[in-house]
């Protein structure tokens, strides 16, 4: 196969130009798939309820999101992106007996840069320190070019003694309960909260 001069200079020269061109808000857009989260512990505390002691329930969870996120395509053609997150001390906190419910609130993660995390306890009908069930969302957000940029993810799990928790409730009436050691990283699906 025999090339002209004028055809190889040609070709350099689309090639360059396919290279070299800069990603599109299309191509920037298209959505990959993401790794699922990593629950590292779960746990769930219960007091005795006794006057004079530690009135506090609490569930407390730590997950990592591994996803560098983008969050969209700035004025000047950039992708804006936020590297992945670690989420610690998710914690719920109420008082014990029927004084306060953790439910229909969001409760605050660890600090983290590029956004925040959050906690909710979801409301079931065999609510315990055995059973539970919890939302986590990470709001990852910044702003760029003096715009902001935001994406919403969530993921819901369900707890359950013998099957993904551990524990036992002593003869003092406390109970503590945690993730089993052998699902610990446990893998939890997210999905992308659009605004309606």
């Amino acid at each position: 196969m025999h090339f002209s001069l004028t055809t190889l200079i040609s070709l350099l020269n689309l090639t360059t130009l396919i290279f070299a061109s800069p990603i599109g808000p299309d191509e920037a857009g298209k959505k990959k798939k993401l790794q699922p989260w990593q629950l590292s512990s779960i746990s769930r505390f219960q007091p005795s309820g006794r006057p004079g002691t530690h009135p506090w329930n609490a569930i407390t969870a730590n997950i990592y999101d591994p996803n560098t996120l983008t969050l969209g395509v700035s004025s000047d053609g950039q992708q804006v992106i936020v590297p992945p997150s670690n989420a610690t001390n998710c914690r719920a906190v109420w008082l014990y007996g029927d004084v306060e419910t953790p439910f229909r609130r969001s409760w605050p993660c660890d600090p983290v840069e590029n956004g925040y995390w959050t906690l909710e306890i979801l409301e079931i009908p065999d609510f315990s320190v055995w059973h539970f069930k919890v939302r986590i969302k990470r709001i990852a957000e910044t702003t760029f070019l003096g715009a902001g940029y935001k994406r919403t993810f969530e993921t819901t799990g369900e707890f359950i003694t013998q099957t993904n928790l551990t524990g036992a409730c002593g003869g003092s009436g406390v109970c503590s309960f945690s993730l089993r050691p052998e699902l610990s990283p446990l893998a939890m699906k997210q999905i992308e909260i659009t605004a309606s």
